[in-house]
């Protein structure tokens, strides 16, 4: 802010001291929260008469009036400032936004190295115990689904991925003490939430592997797998300017979508569309077999389709017609979201924004990516399969010569 009074500096000054004075509120606010829970907490030790839960809660005063606005010290203040900064995060962008959950293992390590392994200050039983506290909270939020979401979005899951193993910068393999630790914690817990990825490659010792494996056997779900030479090869398809150390920083936004944390705006659900329904409209002729209306392009009579390729080129022309309809209705929304829904907050936290004074909304973060999802793919796929393999035998559909 004091730059911008600078005389070397002409344009864009409302703008950027609109966005650093409303940076500077949001971490206001931010403070006072977190102040709120140790004043609680302290009300409440006051009150309770077990001298075991009456220490745990002046600890827990001690914790949130010192992070997320200091730097965390060891395992304890890490894992409530993690906390504290993804709900925040989440409050004011419910969506994969800039932070995703990213590698919980490589960024929790070093607090449990110096407060378990060096210091001492705590058993490995008791560590695990807060990790396990920490991961429940994930299951405490919900999304308010409307009527036409929730008639096909189960549950109200949060479908953040927090990501275990993978390899180093330098290429070396990343599994630790705490990898072991987020298996056993959610092999204990068994819960919907945080969703949960192992990276994989062939560096990863057997017994990460194994333990794994074992709770994938006990039919939890989880964890899924991303393997490393493929999510770096998309990182580097997707940051070609960067380099190898830092496409193997790579996490999970969301359900499945790789990204660099931090550094990346991922509007990593920002639509989506059945495959399968593009292929009904080529053998309707763009008309909707559910409401009878002419949605789609009208791309000939299936019934006249003398080849393949007449078949793959409707199909063709359904996707790229509904394709510009989801990048224009994409426009209109990201245009109204800069407007009306910055993101001061998550912004102070991304790498971009501060720099050019901009909200991540408006383009402040150094990436942004948007995605739009594709359902039924291999429904898709099989109906053109089946179509491929009749006018391989030379049947034709009824009606036709």
């Amino acid at each position: 802010m004091a730059e911008l009074d600078q005389p070397y500096r002409h344009f864009d000054r409302k703008q950027r001291k609109e966005f650093y004075d409303a940076v500077l509120i949001t971490l206001d606010a931010a403070t006072e929260y977190f102040h709120k829970y140790a004043g609680l907490a302290r009300e409440m030790a006051a009150q309770e008469g077990n001298p075991k839960r009456k220490k745990e809660l002046e600890r827990i005063a001690e914790v949130c009036d010192w992070v997320p606005e200091n730097p965390a010290r060891n395992w304890w203040e890490a894992l409530q400032s993690f906390w504290f900064m993804f709900s925040l995060s989440w409050m004011e962008h419910a969506t994969f936004a800039i932070h995703f959950l990213g590698r919980v293992d490589q960024i929790l390590y070093p607090f449990y190295k110096k407060t378990v392994e060096d210091e001492k200050k705590m058993t490995r039983e008791d560590a695990l115990e807060l990790l396990e506290c920490f991961l429940v909270k994930f299951n405490e939020p919900a999304w308010a689904l409307n009527y036409e979401w929730s008639q096909w979005a189960t549950g109200q899951g949060l479908a953040q991925t927090m990501v275990i193993g993978g390899q180093t910068r330098e290429g070396r393999d990343a599994c630790n003490e705490v990898t072991l630790l987020v298996l056993e914690a959610m092999e204990q817990l068994r819960l919907n939430q945080p969703e949960f990825a192992m990276r994989i490659w062939e560096g990863t010792p057997a017994k990460y592997l194994k333990k794994a494996t074992e709770l994938i056997r006990l039919g939890l779900g989880y964890p899924k797998f991303i393997g490393d030479r493929k999510g770096i090869q998309m990182s580097a398809k997707a940051y070609p300017d960067l380099t190898v150390e830092d496409w193997r920083q790579f996490a999970v936004a969301g359900c499945s979508e790789i990204g660099l944390p931090y550094i990346t705006m991922d509007n990593g659900y920002e639509s989506i569309a059945l495959a399968s329904k593009w292929m009904e409209l080529v053998l309707s002729n763009g008309k909707c077999m559910v409401c009878g209306k002419q949605i789609g392009l009208a791309t000939g009579d299936p019934r006249k389709f003398e080849s393949m390729e007449q078949v793959k080129e409707a199909y063709r022309k359904q996707v790229f017609y509904w394709g510009e309809y989801m990048a224009k209705a994409e426009k209109v929304f990201k245009e109204n979201q800069s407007q009306w829904y910055p993101a001061p907050f998550c912004s102070a936290f991304a790498e971009g924004p501060v720099d050019r004074g901009r909200d991540i909304t408006r383009g402040g973060a150094w990436y942004t990516v948007y995605g739009f999802l594709l359902a039924s793919i291999a429904d898709a796929a099989d109906s053109l399969g089946v179509i491929d393999k009749l006018f391989s035998v030379n049947i034709r559909l009824p009606g036709t010569s």
